[in-house]
């Protein structure tokens, strides 16, 4: 006969898979770490400058997010280019 319990067989909620605290405390450590607010208004200047010439919005926008990215990433590598000097 099979000791085991009569939970084993069933599928574990997701709740004690996933720890959501972790995940809060890395978007925080991220939130922290980077100047969203400078990257994002330098590049919605561009987007809506675009937009004002006749882009379409949605292109604008994506084109936004990439400059964001972009922002973050260079501030990233200047930062690690003083750290290692």
């Amino acid at each position: 006969m099979n000791s085991a319990p009569e939970e084993e067989g069933k599928p574990q909620p997701l709740a004690k898979t996933f720890d959501l605290d972790a995940v809060l405390n890395a978007v925080d450590k991220v939130a922290q770490r980077y100047d969203w607010l400078s990257a994002g208004l330098g590049a919605l200047a561009g987007t809506s400058y675009g937009v004002y010439r006749g882009q379409p919005v949605g292109q604008a926008l994506g084109i936004t997010l990439c400059a964001t990215v972009v922002a973050l990433a260079v501030d990233e590598m200047l930062k690690d280019g003083e750290e290692t000097r």
